[in-house]
């Protein structure tokens, strides 16, 4: 199976762009702020490779900490983008859960 390459590819709809923006500016934290922000940038055409290079990020950790909890979320709720609904499931997506101290 290849890579997907364009938005559409990766099952990004016209108007994820625009929720993924208005979530952007609502992030406090740094990790999590990178974490959309690689996902927005693929959403709106970028390659990954690419948008590895803005973020100066692996590619392995730009599917892993973004793309894919954001994809798994979008097949599994199709309707998590809702602005009324969208911004929690997603920050849930993205935010990493906290390490306990072994």
């Amino acid at each position: 199976m290849k890579n997907p390459k364009s938005p559409a590819e990766f099952g990004f709809k016209w108007y994820d762009k625009g929720r993924l923006q208005k979530c952007l500016h609502q992030i406090a934290d740094k990790r999590t702020y990178l974490r959309l922000q690689s996902v927005l940038l693929v959403a709106k055409g970028m390659t990954v490779g690419t948008v590895a290079k803005i973020i100066d990020k692996s590619v392995q950790i730009i599917y892993r900490s973004g793309l894919t909890p954001i994809l798994k979320l979008m097949i599994q709720h199709p309707f998590m983008m809702r602005p009324e609904r969208g911004v929690p499931l997603l920050l849930k997506a993205l935010q990493r859960p906290a390490s306990s101290g072994s």
